[in-house]
């Protein structure tokens, strides 16, 4: 942090973004949820997210996003997520969210959720699910582009480099859950 200003990187292209951000506060006129402990949560319905991941040659790698400098928690690593909107299920808003943040990502998501944290202070939840990634037709991962200012960054991680990372504080606390939702979900592709 210098003078207040988070730095994560190279942000110009993500700053044209701005005015989006404002239409987002706008339109979600409440969009945080009050909190009594933690203060806030983003998304008066709760949040949803997905961690995209694939597997080959033994090895399993998640596809996280490193959080842009002008959104909750920022320079973190974490799955894609964001907001529910009126109407949609968790696996929608995670669906959506994904496509928002970063592009030439295809995903199979998992029937159920993997893991949802609820806040036991004001009821806010999070869901997580999991996406399968196909391979190209060359056996490649796919190149994944990120779209706008929530996300800075896109990595391909393996699996049991993930704790590496400087994680958001929710994601680190369901990593282990998650890591072993993951594990099962290759096992049975791979079967």
């Amino acid at each position: 942090m210098n003078g207040g200003v988070v730095d994560c990187g190279n942000l110009d292209d993500n700053r044209a973004n701005a005015d989006w951000l404002r239409r987002m506060h706008d339109h979600h006129a409440s969009g945080f949820r009050s909190c009594p402990t933690r203060g806030r949560h983003w998304g008066p319905l709760g949040a949803a997210g997905v961690i995209p991941w694939v597997s080959w040659s033994g090895r399993v790698a998640v596809l996280l996003g490193r959080r842009g400098s002008d959104v909750q928690d920022p320079c973190v690593w974490s799955s894609f997520g964001g907001a529910i909107e009126p109407g949609e299920t968790t696996a929608e808003a995670a669906v959506r969210e994904l496509r928002e943040e970063v592009s030439g990502v295809s995903i199979e998501l998992s029937a159920k959720p993997a893991f949802t944290d609820t806040c036991q202070s004001c009821g806010w939840s999070y869901t997580t699910h999991l996406g399968r990634v196909l391979l190209d037709s060359g056996g490649r991962l796919p190149v994944v582009r990120v779209k706008n200012f929530e996300t800075d960054a896109a990595w391909w991680v393996l699996r049991d480099e993930v704790t590496r990372l400087n994680l958001h504080p929710g994601f680190a606390k369901a990593w282990p859950v998650l890591r072993a939702q993951l594990m099962a979900a290759a096992k049975q592709a791979a079967s």
